[in-house]
């Protein structure tokens, strides 16, 4: 249920969770878990990830980058199990100025050789072709080596399939899935305050794919 005023907070609750009321002081959402005593402290760490942690020895309780929205930071992990059909997956807006629940979900298929999906509405509409140890064959102009960047999709040994990231956070590689469902890369540039480049755009079954860098890497590999 989305807040549709300024009214709304986050808080932590008499129970230790993490919760968004609105001005009524009607629950919209929480972390559901909880230490049973309101002793734990909510932090936003370096990474981009809030973090629930218990109050005197600060073990994690939760953290957002379980539930994923619609961005992919580093050190996020995208997951599904073939054998319980659990999946933590990307999931669009449902306009740029909508935050709800939109119509687009991403994440890794573990049929067979494991790849990247993206869903409409529940169907199949775009793949990225099987993970091959170094890269998605299936999406043109890849580079190779992506996997030195950090990436990986990896078996977990119970059935789950896991794609994470190892980047340097510093880096600043962030992968939105649009309310249009295009998937972008994006490189936060500290000279230009974020402006980006579109440096390539994949399409396939009616989705995009951009690759984006920063204005100023654009202009050093115009320049060399």
């Amino acid at each position: 249920m989305p807040i549709n005023d300024s009214s709304g907070m986050m808080t932590i609750s008499d129970e230790g969770k993490l919760v968004v009321l609105n001005g009524q002081g009607d629950f919209l959402w929480s972390s559901n878990v909880s230490l049973g005593s309101n002793q734990s402290t909510a932090q936003l760490d370096d990474d981009g990830s809030l973090v629930l942690k218990s109050g005197p020895n600060g073990n994690q309780l939760w953290t957002s980058f379980q539930e994923p929205t619609d961005t992919y930071l580093t050190k996020m992990r995208l997951s599904a199990n073939a054998r319980t059909g659990k999946k933590r997956l990307l999931t669009s807006w449902r306009s740029s100025s909508d935050p709800s629940v939109g119509n687009f979900l991403v994440g890794i298929n573990p049929s067979g050789i494991p790849e990247l999906f993206m869903w409409y509405n529940g169907h199949p509409y775009w793949r990225s072709g099987p993970w091959v140890g170094q890269k998605f064959i299936g999406i043109p102009g890849m580079p190779s080596n992506v996997y030195l960047r950090g990436f990986s999709v990896q078996p977990e040994g119970d059935g789950t399939i896991t794609l994470s990231s190892t980047v340097d956070p510093v880096l600043r590689f962030t992968y939105v899935l649009t309310s249009r469902g295009k998937l972008t890369e994006q490189f936060w540039d500290y000279e230009k305050g974020g402006n980006l480049v579109d440096i390539q755009k994949f399409s396939e079954g009616g989705a995009d794919l951009n690759i984006r860098l920063a204005y100023t890497e654009f202009g050093k590999e115009k320049h060399n």
